[in-house]
This record gives structure tokens, sequence and C-alpha cells, in this order.
């Protein structure tokens, strides 16, 4: 069911949830467009290590909402406001990853894992920005 919401040449790991080889993915967002302010929590685990750290930036169709940068591959949530004059561009939206990183966790010995590099989306939640 997760390929649903995905581009094309995602992969996915129950580990690492989707993600892509090249560390650039795209999650299709099924936002109706409105005017209200949203708030997006992307969860991801990073592909990272002290001597390896990773860092991303987060758009939503194209608009920069987000970024992170991490050291270790514990799962981070990423917070982001979508203001409502981005959300009536919606519909339906994308969400792009975009890290620095094309290493995998194969690579940093953090486990089998050979299609995600940078960091992979475990779980996304979308709802109305509290005041």
């Amino acid at each position: 069911a997760h390929r649903t919401v995905v581009s094309h040449g995602i992969s996915f790991s129950n580990a690492w949830g989707v993600g892509s080889p090249v560390g650039e993915f795209d999650l299709f967002v099924p936002v109706v467009p409105d005017r209200v302010d949203l708030r997006a929590q992307l969860k991801v685990r990073p592909v990272a290590t002290p001597h390896a750290p990773v860092s991303a930036e987060f758009f939503w169709n194209g608009w920069k909402v987000g970024q992170g940068c991490w050291d270790n591959d514990l799962p981070a949530v990423v917070d982001m406001n979508l203001p409502a004059d981005i959300v009536m561009r919606s519909g339906p939206a994308v969400l792009s990853v975009r890290s620095d990183s094309l290493l995998n966790p194969t690579e940093l010995g953090l486990g089998p894992t050979n299609t995600i590099a940078g960091l992979g989306a475990l779980d996304l939640i979308i709802g109305p920005r509290e005041v």
C-alpha cells in the first residue's frame, strides 16, 4: 500500500521506511486545497553516524518548509508549518525530501539495506496548525 503514495524509483524497507538510493524522493499527499494553515510531521530515520552526518531539506510543492541535520540513525520528527497560501496551491500536493548524502545503511554498517540513502520516511501526519 505504501507504493500508492510515492513516486517512481522509491524503495521500501521495514527498518527505514520509504526512501531512494539517490537520497531524494517525493511523496504524493492527498490534501484538498483549503484556506487553513496546516502542520505536517514527518517521522524520518536518518542514514547517519557521527562520522557521516546527513542534512535534508523538505519542500511542499517547491516551497521549502523544513530542514534537519542528524548524526545518528535514531528516528526523528521533522515539524513543518504549511501556511494557507501554500496549501491553497496544493492539489495534489508533493512533499519532496532532498538529502545531501548518497550513503546507505550497508555502507555505514547500520544494517543490510542498500536501496535507501540519506534518510527514510516512516510516517506522515498532517492536521490543522494549532494556534
